[in-house]
């Protein structure tokens, strides 16, 4: 057992095992078919069963503590026990809890377990967890570049007048009435949707253009403060844009693909000295199939001859 959980058509087997599962989950539909639930649920069985098989056989090939040192294992194990109960459950009971749903939901993680396989995507991964603390820096530099604009836009445009509903432009959705609706409407400007129609909705004009609110109660809308101009919508939108745009998101891209040049500087200097342990390991296993940890002292120069400690090294 503990040379099959290291084979390699083990452990494609169980990747693909992994994908169909999850290419299974995605079948179903509603309203849903009968016969096609009936198939699906049988399927569904069935992998249940191969995984928890598998947990079996690596408690049997590598041991208990070791198992569950593992946390790929640990994470492995809890979703396989899980899934078993829920099947034992429902054919003792013939009912379907809706805790045991969300548990059964919760088997689409295991698509995870290809990221090991993937070497790329496993780079790209701890990339992504080496630079969280300075995405996290930036992020609230950004946060900050929000709420200076969001407070600069409520005096400045809380009274523009509203367009018609989804035609674009300030309206009940988007506009900077109160200081939620103006982060709000910051957030959306951020996202590059519909902000040019925003802004041409702030350029206030006294010939036509009536503010949206009569603050000072005198039924005289074009007189009142917060209804926009020209000058400041084009400042306030196109600086807002072009700064969270070329240089705050720049700044993450920055952040992002220093930590990557950084985990290939390591995985360079690592390669030679990793293929190196697998060599050995790969030899050793051939001399001691039964993983026992000892090998005669007579197929001592077999491992050496069959193993190059010096390969890859310079």
């Amino acid at each position: 057992a503990g040379v099959a959980v290291e084979e390699r058509l083990f452990k494609v087997g169980i990747n693909g095992c992994i994908a169909a599962n999850v290419g299974l989950m995605s079948l179903r539909s509603f309203p849903s078919d009968s016969a096609l639930e009936a198939t699906v649920a049988a399927l569904d069985t069935v992998f249940t069963v191969i995984f928890f098989l598998e947990m079996l056989i690596k408690l049997l090939g590598v041991g208990w503590r070791a198992y569950w040192a593992s946390g790929w294992n640990t994470f492995d194990g809890t979703i396989s026990v899980l899934c078993i109960v829920a099947v034992w459950v429902e054919a003792a009971t013939g009912v379907t809890l809706p805790a045991i749903t969300v548990l059964r939901g919760f088997r689409v993680l295991r698509v995870l377990r290809l990221v090991r396989s993937a070497e790329g995507v496993k780079t790209l991964l701890f990339t992504l967890l080496m630079s969280f603390p300075a995405v996290m820096n930036v992020s609230v530099l950004m946060l900050l570049f929000f709420l200076i604009y969001t407070s600069l836009g409520v005096p400045l445009f809380y009274n523009v007048r509203w367009a018609e509903e989804f035609t674009g432009g300030i309206n009940s959705f988007t506009n900077f009435q109160g200081f939620s609706n103006a982060f709000a409407t910051i957030f959306t400007i951020s996202t590059g949707d519909g902000w040019v129609g925003l802004m041409h909705s702030t350029f206030f004009d006294d010939g036509d253009y009536s503010c949206e609110l009569d603050v000072n109660l005198d039924d005289i809308y074009t007189d009142e403060s917060g209804c926009g101009s020209k000058v400041a919508g084009l400042f306030f939108f196109i600086s807002f844009f072009l700064l969270h745009t070329y240089v705050l998101l720049n700044m993450l891209v920055v952040v992002v693909v220093d930590s990557y040049a950084t985990v290939q500087q390591g995985t360079a200097r690592s390669s030679s000295s990793g293929k190196s342990i697998e060599a050995f390991a790969e030899a050793w296993r051939r001399l001691d199939p039964a993983m026992t940890g000892k090998i005669p002292i007579g197929a001592l120069r077999d491992l050496l001859c069959d193993w190059s400690p010096l390969e890859g090294v310079g």
